[in-house]
């Protein structure tokens, strides 16, 4: 114990001081800290923030290496564990971390996405292959809770905030102008100082296109800060929408759609949303079109809400098709059409998402367990299991046991 302490305490260290050194010990199965290097803000507070919430949970045996900095996506840091399924198993037992559903984890694909049960920054994980997990902070954790499965249960206005803090800003890096001038630059920093700063940059030497990008940053940023700020961020989105930019106008009236919903300016919010759906952009428009579809369903504005799941379904994004076609299925079979119910989720299942096509088998299975078909729902739920992931498959699993069960007790009362 005293060897894993000092091993540790080392690491804190290197840590604190910026770097990550080569740690090698002699003993049999001791962690390993991997090549001098230096670990910028972001990276150095990921790894103090993991190691203080495993060793408290007293889950920092599971590491067995640390790796270094995320250069990529949302920064953090890396790691190696020992086993990830024990690690993950462990991790979920504790109650302070769920597992993401397949809407959640959808900047995770192919690993599987853990989130810190929290009101306020939390801990990502993502596990991915050969033991590895990368883990960053998200500012504002969307999770509200877990469900007696370990899933998450997230809260609207936490994901609304996630989404326009976190998710948009790292969306908008495939949009960058590819002009020579933004490809030399350094890549960009979300901290307010360093957006307003390149934002009166551009701005001063003329520089239109680079301003736009630099404003819708500024605007994202600017909309987590204190309601003068709010006004601002508004302005500046309008003035990218105004542009006509083909990814920035976009990007920026889905922004105001998402900040205004926010602050329950639903109406307000509505316009923006539509405009980003009527540029057609790849990525925007099939985004706000979801979220305008659950903001509606929200209001209980259902057919409206329906008009604009068809909507977003259409755009044929890969994700938001799934997430939009779930969400329009079960309102129509709420409504009783069980016909259209059951094709939308054949829809589903049909375009072989690896996470939402079990959800689709799931949600048919249970459309026709509640209308008594229970060799419709039996067929179902088998394609659920087949299909996977495995948090879907074990709801399947358990679904169908109740099901058969049910059946078989109530063979037996008839027979009595």
């Amino acid at each position: 114990m005293d060897g894993a302490r000092e091993f540790i305490a080392k690491v804190v260290a290197l840590v604190s001081g910026g770097y990550v050194r080569l740690e090698r010990s002699r003993r049999r199965g001791a962690s390993q800290v991997q090549e001098a290097a230096k670990l910028d803000a972001r990276a150095r507070k990921t790894m103090a923030l993991l190691y203080r919430r495993l060793l408290a949970l007293g889950l920092w045996r599971h590491i067995r290496s640390v790796e270094g900095a995320l250069t990529t996506g949302a920064g953090g840091a890396h790691f190696t564990t020992r086993d990830n399924r024990a690690f993950l198993q462990d991790l979920l037992a504790t109650g302070c971390f769920c597992r993401d559903t397949p809407g959640g984890g959808m900047m995770h694909r192919g690993q599987i996405s853990v989130r810190e049960v929290t009101n306020g920054p939390g801990l990502h994980l993502a596990l991915g292959e050969n033991n590895r997990i990368y883990v960053h902070i998200d500012k504002v954790s969307p999770v509200a809770g877990t469900t007696a499965k370990g899933a998450c249960r997230y809260d609207r206005a936490r994901s609304l905030s996630h989404m326009r803090r976190e998710v948009f800003p790292f969306v908008m890096r495939f949009h960058q102008s590819s002009s020579p001038e933004n490809s030399r630059r350094r890549r960009a920093r979300f901290d307010l100082y360093d957006a307003q700063r390149a934002w009166c940059i551009a701005v001063q030497a003329g520089r239109k296109e680079e301003s736009l990008e630099a404003g819708v940053r500024l605007a994202g940023l600017l909309a987590t800060q204190r309601e003068s700020s709010w006004k601002r961020a508004q302005r500046l989105y309008r003035q990218a929408i105004d542009s006509g930019h083909e990814h920035f106008a976009p990007a920026a009236a889905f922004g105001l759609g998402i900040l205004l919903e926010e602050v329950e300016e639903t109406p307000r919010a509505q316009e923006a949303y539509a405009q980003a759906i009527a540029s057609g952009h790849p990525e925007f428009a099939p985004l706000a079109a979801y979220n305008l579809g659950v903001l509606l369903e929200r209001l209980e504005d259902l057919n409206r809400s329906k008009e604009i799941y068809e909507q977003a379904i259409a755009f044929g994004h890969p994700e938001v098709t799934c997430w939009a076609a779930l969400k329009l299925g079960d309102i129509v079979a709420r409504q009783g059409d069980h016909k259209k119910a059951q094709d939308i989720y054949e829809l589903v299942i049909a375009l072989r998402h690896p996470e939402f096509a079990s959800l689709g088998a799931l949600n048919l299975a249970r459309l026709h367990r509640d209308r008594g078909g229970k060799d419709s729902a039996r067929t179902a739920y088998e394609r659920a299991i087949a299909m996977g992931p495995p948090e879907t498959a074990e709801t399947a699993a358990e679904e169908l046991a109740a099901l058969l069960e049910d059946g078989a007790d109530r063979k037996q009362a008839a027979k009595a």
